[in-house]
């Protein structure tokens, strides 16, 4: 068993044994602890209460991942239908985006998470990468699992909401990447 797979049982055990039902926010919490332990230290890129409203699809904002782990936190839902941003991958690959918290309002139940490479078309609903809905049994999960590792390239991830006051935490867990494009052609990493 890997040293961090040790470390993030004890940490979630300790988490559980300090558990308070009144407590609502545990579930984010300890979620934390397994997203620094798979990449290192966090950084929180961008925090809507702080640096603004993201932008939407016409206008996505655009960001530079910082860190091994980037954390995006926003509010999305009602008059801000979509929050996007656009984010381009040069030297490594993003394996993981990790929905760190998702808390729901208004009887809602879940938001809809797309991921486009370039900007988004007309339909945002449909995402060329990923096109799922997400919701608060999926916290912890990476949301990458059916897609895959996002290789260099431009991207643009939005959360999609009617409902007013979703809150969402993302950290997106960046690799080196072993993808070689020569020519523009990708290629085989491993010798033969």
């Amino acid at each position: 068993m890997k040293k961090t797979s040790v470390i993030t049982l004890l940490l979630s055990s300790l988490l559980l044994q300090a558990y308070d039902s009144s407590d609502t926010d545990l579930n984010s919490r300890s979620n934390k602890f397994l997203v620094e332990d798979i990449g290192g230290v966090t950084t929180t890129n961008y925090d809507e209460s702080i640096d603004g409203d993201f932008g939407d699809r016409l206008a996505p904002t655009m960001l530079s991942l910082m860190t091994e782990s980037d954390r995006f936190i926003g509010i999305v839902g009602g008059a801000d239908f979509d929050d996007c941003f656009q984010f381009a991958i040069v030297d490594e690959e993003v394996s993981q985006i990790i929905l760190e918290s998702f808390i729901v309002s208004g009887g809602n139940i879940s938001s809809r998470f797309t991921i486009y490479t370039g900007t988004p078309p007309d339909d945002i609903a449909l995402g060329d990468v990923v096109s799922i809905n997400i919701f608060e049994s999926e916290i912890g999960m990476n949301l990458l699992s059916d897609a895959g590792s996002l290789t260099p390239g431009t991207y643009t991830l939005c959360i999609i909401e009617n409902t007013e006051g979703q809150e969402y935490q993302l950290v997106l867990v960046s690799n080196p990447s072993d993808t070689i494009f020569v020519d523009g052609f990708e290629t085989d990493p491993t010798p033969k």
